[in-house]
């Protein structure tokens, strides 16, 4: 069985744990089904999707609507990466799910705008309440 490709960048360890442990859970996954990458640490590795079955991008720090001049340059790299990766995504029409900046990757792939200018949310937890 082809692994689940799994892309973070996250550099808290706790929260790309976190995160990880939510794919698992939700996707119902276990870790000898997917193979994690976290791209904020070290060079990314070149990626071959016929060796994968899908893949799952998190969250993270990095945001397509931030300024070039604003991006580290492990930002531009993975940035670079993930374009090459989309066009090679939309070629095969693999599976992909983007959580949080995997959303705002997509959506800027394929030519929408992700804006704080109009949309803006201040960046806090939502109390939810059942009723």
């Amino acid at each position: 069985m082809k692994k689940v490709l799994i892309l973070q960048s996250r550099p808290e360890d706790e929260a790309s744990d976190n995160e990880l442990d939510s794919f698992l859970k939700f996707g119902e996954l276990k870790e000898d089904e997917i193979r994690r990458i976290r791209m904020e640490q070290g060079d990314i590795p070149k990626i071959d999707l016929d060796n994968y079955s899908s893949i799952i991008v998190g969250g993270g720090p990095y945001n397509v609507s931030d300024k070039k001049e604003k991006k580290d340059d492990k930002q531009k790299e993975a940035e670079a990466f993930l374009s090459d990766l989309m066009k090679e995504v939309e070629e095969k029409d693999f599976p992909f799910l983007g959580a949080c900046y995997g959303l705002g990757l997509l959506n800027n792939y394929c030519g929408g705008i992700v804006s704080k200018e109009k949309y803006s949310e201040n960046l806090e937890a939502t109390e939810i309440t059942l009723t």
